[in-house]
This record gives structure tokens, sequence and C-alpha cells, in this order.
């Protein structure tokens, strides 16, 4: 059933039964009025739903059983044009009436014309003089005998074959408005919605053997134009470019990008987070002259919240293990989250502080681990509200203790950073403190689980200057 609602859950108003849920179907506004139109695949029939009216009209329908029909509805592909919905269809054209004396005969066939026809409808459209259907007929193949066949439709590239008795099978396509001039295409088997169309010499899509994101040509003129863009491994799903940037869901289910036309270019992580593209999908959307990322969190912090990001934002570079990667920060939340959504959200960042702890010193020489101090920040906000608190899981505040023990054992070995043979009486009340603290971890069992969060460069310190106040005598 096809219904509307407002948000908050009134005035809702029930249309009509369609008959399936699987039905492919758009919806498309024009002039305030929104319309629905669908496949009905019981009746065979494009159908077009006036909300406003409750007009339902037939764009297109087979009827290759009816008597005095002679065009009938073939194949058809939605698609958007410039933001706005369209249908393209191609039909069956008869050379005879249909009999049902004869259609009861064994192999029977009803005879075909040596040509057929290609439609797109938009919302508005009407039936043109001398057509049986609605939209607008792009391509006639009376006057030539051509018989075409629907291969792809996205935005407005339209992909078809066209064959007549003097003309083997050729495969082109051809932009809406300048149809008069199509280009012969390579090949049928990268068009899909998997591939990216910029335009006929500009395709993006994985390549045969899976391996690579290429960049080629689809003009049959220019197949061995090709450049591969990145390793396959890394691309789940295209959703499209954006200035000179190619977007794309990462094997991590988030979202990158990557700069085209730019040799050595790096990927870029746009979102922080999974995403949930099932309902929602990722869209770049423009306020003002800054482009942002809108886009569904589904970490167990994010909670299924809308997010957004400034794409025009600095890039920041972390490195790890010898490996740099390159990312955006600074995602918004959209709405307001719950109680249990609050403690999922400190839950999650006490899940991500990394095993061996990264600490930096900030401008005033202060030792920190800044995954530790998020989470902390957000436990102390969390307790805040009693009843968002009870929504912690049981062990996640000791979980957070135990990493407390590590920083604060790491803070106490960095201190003994500058230590030398030298000048270590300087440093005698540091290491008082640092070796009193270990000797408590070590009496409480604490010691070995906190030291092995440490780097090496860490438990060196304390190593280095332990030899210097407390050597091993023989």
């Amino acid at each position: 059933t096809f219904a509307r609602t407002k948000l908050d859950g009134s005035e809702s108003q029930e249309f009509f039964d369609a008959g399936s849920v699987t039905y492919e179907y758009r919806m498309a506004e024009v002039d305030g009025v929104v319309y629905i139109v669908y496949y009905d695949a019981t009746d065979l029939a494009i159908y077009s739903y006036n909300t406003a009216t409750g007009e339902k009209i037939t764009v297109a329908k087979t009827v290759s059983d009816q008597k005095d029909k002679y065009e009938s509805l073939s194949a058809y592909m939605f698609t958007d044009v410039d933001g706005a919905l369209a249908i393209v269809y191609s039909t069956t054209v008869y050379a005879e009436n249909y009999i049902a004396e004869k259609a009861s005969l064994a192999n029977y066939a009803r005879t075909e014309a040596d040509y057929n026809a290609i439609y797109t409808y938009s919302v508005g459209d009407t039936v043109e003089e001398g057509n049986e259907f609605y939209g607008k007929k792009i391509l006639d193949g009376n006057g030539q005998k051509n018989k075409y066949t629907l291969k792809y439709f996205s935005e407005d590239y339209l992909f078809y074959s066209v064959k007549n008795a003097y003309v083997d099978e050729v495969l082109l396509g051809a932009k809406l408005n300048a149809l008069n001039a199509p280009v012969e295409i390579a090949t049928a088997d990268v068009l899909s919605s998997a591939t990216l169309i910029k335009s006929f010499s500009e395709a993006y899509y994985v390549d045969a053997n899976g391996e690579y994101l290429v960049k080629a040509s689809l003009k049959k003129s220019e197949s061995a134009i090709r450049e591969n863009v990145i390793k396959k491994d890394v691309v789940v799903d295209i959703l499209g470019i954006y200035g000179n940037d190619l977007y794309y869901v990462d094997s991590a289910n988030g979202v990158s990008r990557i700069a085209l036309n730019e040799n050595g270019a790096e990927a870029v992580k746009v979102s922080q987070n999974e995403i949930d593209n099932t309902w929602y999908a990722p869209s770049i959307i423009k306020i003002g002259e800054t482009p942002y990322l809108f886009y569904i969190n589904a970490s167990k912090g994010g909670s299924n919240y809308v997010n957004y990001i400034n794409l025009a934002g600095e890039v920041k570079e972390k490195t790890e293990d010898d490996v740099t990667t390159y990312y955006l920060e600074g995602a918004v939340m959209l709405g307001k989250m719950t109680d249990a959504d609050y403690a999922n959200k400190t839950e999650e960042l006490i899940d991500a502080i990394e095993q061996e702890l990264e600490y930096t010193i900030d401008a005033e020489g202060k030792f920190k681990v800044e995954s530790y101090e998020k989470a902390k920040a957000s436990l102390e906000e969390l307790k805040k509200n009693k009843k968002a608190y009870k929504n912690l899981e049981e062990g996640y505040e000791e979980k957070l203790e135990e990493v407390e023990k590590a920083v604060k054992l790491g803070e106490y070995y960095y201190a003994l950073k500058d230590v030398t043979s030298t000048n270590y009486s300087e440093f005698t009340g540091a290491y008082d403190t640092a070796k009193t603290y270990r000797e408590k971890l070590l009496k409480d069992g604490d010691y070995e689980t906190a030291r092995n969060r440490l780097v090496e460069e860490l438990k060196f310190y304390f190593q280095e200057a332990e030899k210097l106040f407390d050597p091993v005598t023989e």
C-alpha cells in the first residue's frame, strides 16, 4: 500500500494497494504534487498516480493479446535526469491484428513488424498525436526499418542496440539531448549501476578480473584508453564524482574519496565510522558554497543517526605502523540522542582505545593519550545524566580504569625520558614516583596488563633510569 504521513505521525493517508511490495516504482514531485510511477508486473503496465486527485493513467502497457492494438510495451528502465524522474521504454510493433482463433493454435506467434520505437516519459507528458502511449517517441524505426533493444539507461545516457535488414546489431550510446549524434560502444558488459559514467570517454568501473577500479572510455574507437585508479579490494561501491574526487564505499564500509587525474593520489577517509546505506544512501549536498556529505552512522555510538561532514574541511593525516592514512574530521550528528544511545557512544569510545596506547605531548609538555581523554570525558558527561548512565553496560567503567592505570604508568615513565648519567640526580623525585607506582601495580596484580599497553620507548626510559638509580650489583 502506498501512503504518506507527516514526520510527527499525523495526517496519515493511504492512496492505493499496488498488489505487491516488489514492484519497481519512483516518486516525483511536480508543481507541488507528488506522483507515484510504477510498473505493475501483473497488469504488465506502467502507471502514474496523482496523489492530489487520485487519477491514475496508463503510461504504457503490454497488449500483445489485445485486438486492434498494434503497439505493445516491451521493456522499460527508470532513472533520474537532472534530478527529475524519467522512464525510457521500448515497444513491439505488430504487423497483424490479434486473432484469438489463431492464438489458440500450437506454435502460433503474432507476426511482428520489422521496426519498433523507443519512448521517454516524464511526469506531465501527454499522448502525442499518432502515438499509442504517453511520452515522447525519441527513436522511431519505421523509416529505416530499425529494430531497437534497450541496454541501459543512466541519467541522460541512453544505451541501445540497433539492427535492420542491412546492418548487423550495433551497440550505440547517446545523450537524450543529442540522439542524432550516437557513438558506437565497445561492449555492454560494463553497462550497469556499478558503472559511473562521466562521459562516453570517461567511465569508472571494476575491471573484468576484479582487481582494479579503472577509468576507461566506453567508445569502441577509444577502447584502448584505460588506466587503473585504485585497487578493487578497497572499493565496495561507487557513489559518484564531486568536483575532482571519486567517492566510494570502502572495504571498512565507510565513505572514502580519491582525487582523479592526479598521479599518486592518496585515498581520504570521509566518514570515520561505518555507514548504513540500506535505506539512506550517502548524499553530497551543497549548502551555500560548502559541500557536505550526509550519511547514516552505523557504528554502535552512531546508533544510525544521520551525520554530516564538511567536504571542504582540512585533510588530516595519521601514521601507524609506518602506514599513513588521510582523513576528514568534524562530523556532526543530526537529531536528539536517546539515553541508551548516549551510553552506546561512551561504550564505543572506550572500545576504540587502542591496545598499544598512542601518546602525544601537548604545548605545555603534558603527556596525553587522546583516545583515553575522549572516553574519560564522555563517561564523566554520561554520569551527569543518571537515566543515561543506567544504560552503560557492566564492565565498561572497569575497562576504562585499567586503561587509566596504563596511561598513568606511561606518564611517569615518560618523565624519565631525559635522564642521563650526568644529570640523573635531578630526576630523583620523578624516578621515585614511577618506581612507587610500579610497585603498587605489581602488588595489586595490575602491572603486566598496564605495561603491555605501553610502547617500547616508554619502557626503555624507565629501564635506563633504573640502571642509574638502582644498579644491579653482583
